[in-house]
């Protein structure tokens, strides 16, 4: 198995253009990363909901409500979809190059 070293085909963010070349992959690829970017987004958007509700329960001093409903829901959703966003945006930023493999990781995985 021949080594790879470089890391000039890695892309830090989006899609690699050599998968437009690949007309049967290309709709998983795209279908795939349009999921995690949603799941990003909507992650996002339900947090600022919380935070919003948040503020509003301090500007009507419903103390209670900021405890139970507020601050418990943040740690619910940031504990398990927040989560598996930053596992989500640590794969995309990890550069991964399958070429610069050895022998013995390879032996290893088979």
């Amino acid at each position: 198995m021949n080594q790879y070293d470089g890391e000039e085909c890695v892309y830090p963010f989006g899609l690699d253009p050599a998968w437009f070349l690949d007309q049967n992959n290309i709709l998983t690829v795209q279908d795939c990363f349009k999921m995690k970017l949603a799941v990003i987004i909507g992650v996002a958007h339900m947090t600022m909901g919380i935070c919003t509700k948040g503020l509003n329960a301090v500007y009507h001093k419903q103390y209670l409500v900021l405890w139970t409903e507020v601050v418990t829901g943040l740690i619910i959703l940031l504990g398990l979809f927040g989560w598996m966003d930053i596992l989500i945006i640590a794969k995309w930023l990890y550069p991964m190059n399958p070429y610069s493999m050895n022998s013995d990781m390879f032996t290893r995985i088979n």
